[in-house]
C-alpha cells in the first residue's frame, strides 16, 4: 500500500471512531478498561494529548503552502495515539470532555483535506492548500493545573465533577462558535455575529480563568484577522446582510466591478478557509481575469506596495478621506516640530523616539494598525434609543411689556401707538411703505417636549503615555495601537455626530498618564472630536507608569 493510500484509509477509520465517541460512546471500551477503570478513577487518570506534529504540520502548512508526505503521516499517527486515548477516557469515565471530542473531529477532517490536496498536486490545490485555515487544528482550550492551584475557589469547582464538566462546555463554546462561522460563508452579518461573539467569550474566558495563552492569541488572531477582513469587505460596498453570491451576480448585471471585486474576494477566503477547492477554483479564475489575466490576482497579492496601497485605500473606505488625510497631516507637523526642537528645550530621548514614531512613511503603519482595531477590540459602543423630555424655549411676540423689547417693521394701523414717530405728518405714508417701525416685546416660555435620542454609553479611556509604549515593540506597534484604538473612538464619534437626520448624544473622556495624570478631556461635538485627533495622533508622550492613580481618578 502507498503512503498516499495508506494515508486515506487509515484517516477513514479514524473519522468512524471520531463519530462514534459522540453517537455511541457505550460501544467503546474493552476488557482491560472494565478491570482496571475503577483504579484508573481512583488515581484520576485524564487523558493527555499530544499535538507535536500536529504543530509541526501546521507551522509548515502557514509558513511554506506546501508539506511532505511524511510529515502528514506523523500527525496522522499522532492524532490515531490521541483517538486511542479519547477512547479510553470514554471506557473510563463514560464520557470524553465535548472540547477534545470536537478538536479531533476537526482534526481528522482537516487532515483528510490536505492529503487530498497533497494527492492532487496541482497548482489550484496548492493554492488552496496555503489557505487553509489551521486553526481548526488548535488543541482545545484548557485551564493550566498549576496556576488553578493558586485560586482556592477555581479548585474548589474543579474537584467537583459536574461543575468542572460544566466549565469544559464553557470552553468548547468557544471552538463551536468559531467553527460556525467559518460554515457561514454566504451573510456578512451572521458570520460577523459568530466571529464577536466568539471573541466576547474568549476574552471573558482569558480574564477570568487561567488558561493556556498560547492557544489563546492563536484563537485571538484568527478572530482579529476574520473581523477585520469583514470591515474591509463592508467598506468596499458589500451589503452585510444580502448574501455575497446574490451580490455578485447583481454587480455583473450592473457592470460594477469594484463591487464584483469585493463579492469574489470573499467568496474566495471564504472558499480557501474550508477547504473548497471547486469554488474557490472559479471564484479564483474570475478575479485572474478581473486582474487581467491567469495569475494577475495572486502576483499582485504578493506585492508588498499593492498590499499596502490596498491596506490605505480600506483605511480610507472605512473611515473617510477626513480621518485619513488628519493623521497624515498630523504626522508632518508634529515631525517638523521636533525637527525644528533641539535638547536645550525638549528631552533627548523623547526626540529620538518621536523622530522614529513620525518617520516618513510611518503613517502606513498607523493606517494598518487603524484598520485591524476593531478586529481586536469593540470600539464605537452600540447606541440605545431612549426617550427624554426636555424643556424647550419658545419666542413669541407679544403687545405688553416684557424685559425683552425690539423694534420691528409695523404690519397695521394697531402697531401706530407704539410705532417710533420722526414725523407724525408721515405716518400713515411710512406704514404704507414699510419704513414705519414700531415696539414689540419679546415673551419666552417653556414647554416640555419628548423626543427619542440616540444615546451612547460614556466611554473612558485610560491612554498609557509612559516610555516603554515607544520604546519597546515591533517597529513601536504598542504605541501605534493604543493610538490607533482612539482615532478609530474618535472617527466613529465624528461619523454618528455628523450623520443628517438623527439625533445622537455622545459623550467620551480620555486621559494620558505616566507617573503624573495628565488633563481628563471631554469630548462631545464635532469640533471637540477634531482637536482630540490632532492631540492623540501629534503628541508623542514619555515618562514612567503609575495606573493605580489614573484609574482612581477616572472613576472620580
Amino acid at each position: 500500500m502507498t503512503a498516499s493510500k495508506w494515508t486515506g484509509t487509515r484517516l477513514e477509520a479514524l473519522s468512524a471512531r471520531a463519530a462514534r465517541l459522540v453517537e455511541a460512546p457505550h460501544e467503546i471500551g474493552g476488557t482491560f478498561e472494565k478491570v482496571f477503570g475503577g483504579l484508573y478513577r481512583f488515581f484520576g487518570w485524564q487523558a493527555k494529548f499530544a499535538s507535536k506534529s500536529l504543530r509541526e504540520l501546521v507551522d509548515t502548512v502557514r509558513r511554506d503552502g506546501t508539506i511532505e508526505a511524511a510529515l502528514l503521516k506523523d500527525a496522522v499517527e499522532e492524532t490515531g495515539d490521541n483517538m486511542a486515548l479519547a477512547e479510553r477516557a470514554v471506557a473510563i469515565h463514560g464520557y470524553v470532555p465535548a472540547a477534545h471530542a470536537s478538536w479531533l473531529s476537526r482534526v481528522v477532517e482537516t487532515l483528510q483535506r490536505i492529503d487530498h490536496l497533497i494527492e492532487d498536486g496541482s497548482k489550484q490545490a496548492a493554492r488552496v492548500l496555503a489557505g487553509v485555515d489551521t486553526t481548526r487544528m488548535l488543541p482545545p482550550l484548557r485551564i493550566q493545573a498549576e496556576r488553578a492551584k493558586d485560586d482556592p475557589e477555581l479548585e474548589t469547582v474543579l474537584e467537583k465533577p459536574d461543575r468542572a464538566r460544566l466549565l469544559e462546555l464553557q470552553l468548547a463554546a468557544i471552538d463551536h462558535i468559531m467553527e460556525a462561522a467559518r460554515s457561514e460563508t454566504q451573510v456578512i452579518e451572521r458570520r460577523r455575529r459568530l466571529l464577536e461573539g466568539a471573541r466576547r467569550l474568549l476574552l471573558d474566558a482569558t480574564a477570568a480563568l487561567p488558561i493556556d495563552m498560547e492557544g489563546a492569541r492563536d484563537r485571538e488572531r484568527f478572530l482579529a484577522s476574520e473581523i477585520t477582513k469583514l470591515d474591509r469587505l463592508q467598506a468596499a460596498g458589500l451589503d452585510a446582510k444580502v448574501a455575497v453570491l446574490y451580490q455578485a451576480k447583481q454587480a455583473v448585471r450592473r457592470g460594477d466591478r469594484d463591487k464584483l471585486h469585493a463579492a469574489l474576494v470573499a467568496m474566495d477566503s471564504f472558499a480557501l478557509a474550508v477547504g473548497d477547492g471547486a469554488a474557490s477554483g472559479f471564484t479564483g479564475r474570475a478575479l485572474d481575469e478581473l486582474a487581467g489575466g491567469p495569475g494577475r490576482y495572486t502576483e499582485r497579492w504578493e506585492d508588498g506596495d499593492h498590499i499596502r496601497e490596498s491596506l490605505d485605500r480600506s483605511a480610507e473606505q472605512i473611515f473617510g478621506r477626513r480621518i485619513v488625510s488628519s493623521i497624515a497631516e498630523q504626522y508632518s507637523l508634529a515631525r517638523k516640530r521636533f525637527e525644528a526642537s533641539d535638547t536645550t528645550n525638549v528631552d533627548a530621548e523623547l526626540r529620538s523616539l518621536a523622530l522614529d514614531y513620525l518617520a516618513p512613511g510611518s503613517e502606513g503603519e498607523a493606517l494598518a494598525a487603524l484598520v485591524s482595531v476593531d478586529g481586536c477590540f469593540e470600539v464605537g459602543g452600540a447606541l440605545s434609543a431612549v426617550r427624554a423630555t426636555e424643556l424647550e424655549t419658545i419666542a413669541r411676540i407679544v403687545a405688553h411689556p416684557t424685559p425683552e423689547m425690539l423694534t420691528m417693521t409695523a404690519h397695521g394701523i394697531e402697531d401706530v401707538r407704539q410705532a417710533v414717530i420722526e414725523d407724525p405728518r408721515t405716518i400713515l405714508l411710512d406704514l404704507a411703505a414699510g419704513r414705519l417701525l414700531a415696539r414689540k416685546f419679546v415673551q419666552r416660555i417653556q414647554r416640555p417636549v419628548t423626543r427619542t435620542r440616540l444615546v451612547g454609553e460614556a466611554r473612558v479611556y485610560v491612554l498609557d503615555g509612559s516610555t516603554s509604549m515607544l520604546s519597546q515593540g515591533l517597529e513601536q506597534s504598542r504605541a501605534r495601537m493604543r493610538d490607533a484604538i482612539m482615532v478609530a473612538e474618535l472617527a466613529t464619534m465624528l461619523r454618528r455626530l455628523e450623520e443628517p437626520g438623527r439625533s445622537v448624544r455622545l459623550s467620551l473622556f480620555y486621559r494620558y498618564f505616566t507617573l503624573k495624570l495628565g488633563e481628563l478631556r471631554c469630548v462631545r461635538t464635532p469640533g471637540e472630536v477634531v482637536a482630540a485627533l490632532a492631540d492623540v495622533v501629534g503628541t508623542p508622550r514619555k515618562g514612567g507608569t503609575d495606573i493605580q492613580a489614573a484609574l482612581l481618578s477616572s472613576f472620580a
